[in-house]
């Protein structure tokens, strides 16, 4: 491959890198003189029609992009029906190599780290790209530049492997929001949450969860709440450690709905913080005022408070004097705009959802009127329309399980799952619905639907290193929770972490969405010695 000519135009010059997938190549732009990375499909995955497809068409999408925070993709093509894709060369480390380094980042350069991963991610969402593989290793900080690599093909080689770290990312589970845990397909939400646990990363040096098995670190992501970033790093003000909370909610609803809301909400963290500590340092210049000034100002002040207590009466002063905040109007706003005027309002919100003349999807009541002064913090009770209660029913196929319920949810009608069946579309692709779309139900009855379980090819993983194969696999659409690992001991250091056998054998279709699928990797592990007193 070294010296070739690809499609006229790149001259391959020397291998940078190889991972489970693809091997990468530094090449020069003949047209331009410009270093690019060419990327070609591993040979042993060229009669794999699936993953042969997932890479084209993932690249054909990324084309779509170019932003300054994005390693930008060039060009597509096939030499010798050996399918490349040609990216933007970027030489610098990675992300997980500077938190490796430095332990943490300080909290201005995390936010600013940050602040240029969700620019980048905001680009891709606005072109509908969701990443799906959002981690430290997928960032390269050089000199002058922050960008996300990977957007389902392009990752970066010329930096440190990771499993020359300890301790460090298996895969990317320790990343994966709690529905590609479930094995759902990504979302511009799931995006948010594994960019929430980089960040959390950045500012902590750990990640939020940690285990010895795949699945165990899954089940975590499932099952258990982050500890507070301010656990491990103090120094972090509340208004950011809030920000990452948000974004790693296990409901995708009640995260940030969008990148580009989250970078707004981390903004306003950090001017918060910064008057915060402004004030603390003018509160502190204030204590070296002499005695004898102090003394004249609380005079003063006191007469003052007297004053206004016994014109404006007490009740009124103290709640000036206590942290209120006052409640918006929300009548008529949506869910989603609701939801943010409450919380710009300092206001957390329940919601509940009822029929009534008010258009579907709508504040139709708000349990506290506009103006009405409460603490900051407290809960308001607001009710959604859910339109009239004699409901038609939508269109359903199409739609991912997670969508059609929300949609329901809004006509005030449940979705119950009667079958899940072997299709090429996503897993859990709403396939059929009974009764049909413009069907008359009444509120709070039911919609069938039969899902799709997906279909996959199974594909040749024997030999490979673990993480190369569970990441293939899950490439080719098996939820991480449907793969088993039996561990097998050798005394080969040769063989250490390599795929002995796989079950079911390369080319056997099936279902990855099955209720009682599993794929077992059996996998060589060092023998365990035994010591005898």
């Amino acid at each position: 491959m070294i010296g070739k000519l690809l499609d006229g135009r790149y001259k391959v010059l020397e291998k940078i890198g190889e991972g489970g997938m693809a091997v990468v190549y530094k090449a020069q732009d003949t047209r331009t003189d410009h270093i690019v990375a060419v990327k070609f499909l591993r040979e042993k995955f060229h009669d794999n029609q699936q993953i042969r497809e997932s890479f084209k068409r993932e690249a054909l999408a990324a084309k779509k992009m170019s932003h300054h925070n994005i390693v930008n993709l060039i060009d597509v093509g096939e030499e010798s029906d050996d399918p490349y894709i040609v990216i933007e060369y970027v030489h610098g480390a990675t992300l997980k190599d500077l938190i490796f380094d430095k332990g943490k980042l300080d909290v201005h350069t995390a936010v600013e780290v940050m602040l240029r991963i969700l620019a980048a991610l905001d680009h891709a969402h606005k072109n509908h790209i969701i990443h799906r593989d959002i981690k430290s290793q997928n960032v390269l900080v050089g000199e002058g530049h922050i960008k996300v690599a990977d957007f389902g093909i392009a990752r970066m080689t010329n930096t440190r492997e990771e499993n020359d770290k300890e301790k460090l990312v298996l895969g990317s589970v320790h990343y994966f929001s709690p529905e590609r845990a479930r094995g759902e397909g990504g979302s511009e939400q799931s995006d948010i949450y594994s960019a929430g646990v980089v960040f959390y990363e950045m500012l902590t040096g750990v990640l939020p969860f940690d285990g010895e098995q795949v699945d165990e670190i899954a089940r975590k992501h499932l099952d258990e709440m982050p500890k507070s970033v301010r656990l491990f790093s103090p120094d972090v003000p509340p208004a950011i450690d809030r920000v990452v909370m948000r974004a790693l909610n296990k409901n995708p609803e009640d995260r940030y709905h969008s990148a580009e809301e989250m970078a707004n909400a981390l903004i306003e963290a950090r001017i918060q913080s910064q008057k915060r500590k402004e004030d603390k340092i003018e509160k502190k210049s204030r204590r070296n005022i002499s005695r004898h000034v102090r003394h004249h100002i609380i005079v003063g002040v006191t007469a003052a408070f007297t004053i206004l207590v016994l014109f404006f009466g007490g009740r009124a002063i103290i709640r000036r004097v206590v942290n209120h905040t006052t409640v918006p109007y929300l009548l008529g706003e949506t869910e989603e705009n609701a939801r943010r005027l409450a919380e710009k309002s300092y206001l957390k919100v329940k919601f509940i959802y009822q029929s009534s003349n008010q258009k579907a999807g709508t504040v139709a009541l708000q349990s506290y009127d506009h103006g009405y002064s409460l603490k900051k913090g407290e809960t308001i009770l607001v009710t959604i329309s859910t339109g009239p209660k004699e409901k038609v029913v939508p269109y359903l196929i199409g739609l991912s399980q997670v969508e059609a319920e929300a949609l329901l949810r809004t006509y005030g009608l449940h979705m119950l799952v009667e079958e899940t069946k072997m299709d090429i579309t996503p897993i859990g692709t709403v396939l059929s619905q009974n009764p049909p779309a413009e069907w008359n139900l009444s509120q709070g009855e039911i919609v069938q639907v039969t899902l799709s379980g997906g279909q996959m090819t199974m594909p040749d993983v024997q030999g490979e290193n673990r993480q190369d194969a569970i990441r293939l696999l899950q490439l080719c659409g098996l939820p991480i929770e449907k793969i088993r690992v039996d561990e097998v001991e050798t005394k080969d250091q040769t063989l250490f972490e390599k795929v002995e056998v796989q079950s079911p054998e390369a080319g056997s279709v099936f279902m990855p969405g099955g209720e009682d699928t599993e794929v077992v990797l059996a996998v060589y592990v060092e023998t365990k010695t035994e010591f005898s007193p």
